[in-house]
């Protein structure tokens, strides 16, 4: 671990040294470049003027500090059992974290159970997940012992870590932390050598893990999802139908809702068992006795909600941490609170190893649509009121109601496109007219019915807009083939002449080794000759006299 830049984030005052103090050690002697950001004000439940509480626990963290070695530190003072998992904590690390430049960040584990170290370490996870420079989050343990892949032996540290403890007397006069935390060192050195009398335990994840699999953070162990605190301006209510999964209950889907950084969310879905992180998000299970079609149940889902925006999720599909975040804001910010449409990547169905790719056709245009382009509905964020009363999904049709819906939607307002791919669905269930031949109408026997509908409702000015659009299309496609084809008939020519020339060398090659087969011949038939007139009777008769010419030339012999 020592080597390279960390930033220690601890939620109170105290816990970078019950979690971490050994490793904080270890970096100051290899003159790591460090940085210590105590995140709350520690105050919390305190009979005493909170701001002389306050002033009271940042002494003992400078005094430990001083222990520790390191002066650098830092207090951010935001309300002890008060941290929001959301948008303005996960930035402000993130802008610690560039600030720091740091390569290693330390946080509490999501195993933890106080409220403030599991949003911290959520809020930790995402903004390394959103980093553009590779690093890696480093958990301790507190209060929850955690499932640790790296044990630091603190052997030679632990009384400086004990005397550091005993800087934060407030704290020891509540709770003996000193001997819970000592007794959980020397625990952890139960598979180490005998010789190793206290080990500090840590969970290392790379950030590329956080990124394949975000939802990890939540799985196992689901403690705490809400501390009870409310931000100052409750946010828009968002409302996220969530439909049943095609390979069952919708898992992943729901698991990537608890998640979001966006504070106010309610969840609709069909009956089944909750999610266990319900305490974060209310959860509505919508049902009769009945057996409704997959469009009554969305239509009732729609009736039922009470959000000023809803997202519908109908397609396994699984949401990135700031989607809902990113959508709201891009929304507000354009002036446009009709309908909005994120970007999306495409995914197999079976996790792998590899990150999913951004997938082609981004932008929806409204004539593709109309032309029969599949388009996941999980991409949109929708107003009530846009749709209140206006947009359905038609009962009577048994296959393309998504569809029919989106054509729908189409007709009231153009929806706003945000350039952020928070969106991942199965690539069997997102298919475009692009990836289809333009030379070959989109066609799927299942929109046969949505399309007989919609023929007697478009106008003959929209049939004119639509066929002309798609003679435009066939036109850019053309002319885009024509281009490629020129390109390709250039890079044809060049690679012939590039192989002319390479031909050429060849034989140029091919000749200037067969000279110097011949010189080297030559040169070993010289060798030869010079050997056999050493070798000859008058070479040995004539040597004094030429050792006379050399002597009287005054050259040596």
């Amino acid at each position: 671990m020592p080597g390279v830049s960390a930033l220690i984030l601890a939620p109170h005052p105290d816990d970078e040294v019950l979690g971490c103090g050994g490793a904080i050690m270890r970096h100051v002697a290899a003159n790591d470049p460090i940085q210590v950001a105590i995140v709350t004000d520690g105050a919390f439940g305190s009979a005493q003027d909170r701001a002389h509480q306050t002033r009271t626990r940042q002494h003992e963290s400078r005094c430990a500090a001083k222990v520790l070695g390191y002066d650098n530190l830092e207090f951010w003072e935001l309300p002890d059992r008060g941290l929001a998992y959301g948008e303005p904590l996960i930035r402000r690390i993130l802008a610690a974290i560039e600030a720091q430049r740091a390569e290693l960040v330390y946080a509490p584990s999501w195993w933890e159970m106080h409220p403030d170290h599991f949003v911290l370490a959520l809020a930790t996870a995402e903004a390394i997940r959103r980093c553009s420079r590779p690093l890696r989050l480093m958990m301790y343990e507190i209060g929850v012992p955690l499932h640790p892949n790296r044990l630091l032996d603190i052997t030679d540290l632990v009384e400086r870590k004990e005397a550091a403890i005993a800087c934060f007397a407030s704290q020891l006069a509540q709770q003996r932390y000193d001997e819970h935390i000592l007794a959980l060192n020397a625990y952890r050195t139960y598979t180490l050598p005998s010789k190793v009398r206290a080990a500090e335990a840590y969970r290392i994840l790379d950030q590329d893990e956080l990124r394949r699999d975000p939802i990890r953070a939540i799985r196992p162990g689901i403690y705490y999802t809400q501390n009870g605190s409310r931000e100052a301006a409750t946010p828009p209510l968002v409302s996220i139908i969530v439909a049943d999964s095609k390979d069952g209950h919708p898992t992943d889907t729901l698991d990537s809702i608890a998640i979001q950084t966006y504070s106010n969310i309610e969840i609709l879905m069909p009956p089944g068992e909750p999610p266990i992180w319900d305490k974060r998000f209310p959860v509505r299970q919508l049902g009769t006795q009945d057996q409704p079609t997959p469009a009554q149940w969305l239509n009732q889902a729609l009736d039922a909600a009470n959000g000023d925006f809803i997202a519908i999720l109908t397609d396994d599909s699984v949401l990135e941490p700031d989607h809902i975040s990113v959508m709201v804001e891009a929304l507000a910010a354009s002036g446009c609170t009709g309908c909005g449409y994120s970007s999306v990547h495409e995914a197999s169905g079976a996790p792998t190893d590899n990150l999913p790719q951004p997938s082609p056709g981004q932008l929806i245009e409204r004539f593709e649509l109309w032309g029969g382009a599949q388009v996941s509905l999980s991409r949109f964020l929708i107003a009530r009121k846009l749709i209140e009363g206006q947009c359905r999904f038609d009962e009577s049709l048994d296959h393309g109601y998504e569809w029919d819906f989106l054509v729908q939607l189409s007709r009231r307002t153009a929806c706003l496109p945000v350039a952020h791919s928070s969106v991942r669905v199965r690539r069997q269930a997102q298919a475009t007219a692009q990836s289809n031949s333009l030379d070959a109408p989109f066609v799927d026997p299942s929109l046969d019915a949505a399309f007989a509908k919609w023929q007697a409702t478009w106008s003959p000015s929209e049939m004119r807009a639509l066929v002309a659009w798609q003679g435009s299309r066939r036109i850019a496609a053309e002319q885009s083939a024509q281009r490629q084809a020129v390109v390709l008939e250039e890079q044809t020519a060049a690679l012939r002449n590039a192989q002319s020339d390479a031909e050429a060398l060849r034989q140029r090659l091919a000749e200037a080794h067969a000279r110097l087969q011949q010189c080297t011949r030559e040169l070993e038939s010289a060798h030869q000759e010079v050997h056999a007139l050493r070798q000859s009777t008058s070479w040995r008769l004539t040597a004094p006299l030429r050792l006379l010419m050399t002597r009287l030339k005054g050259a040596k012999p």
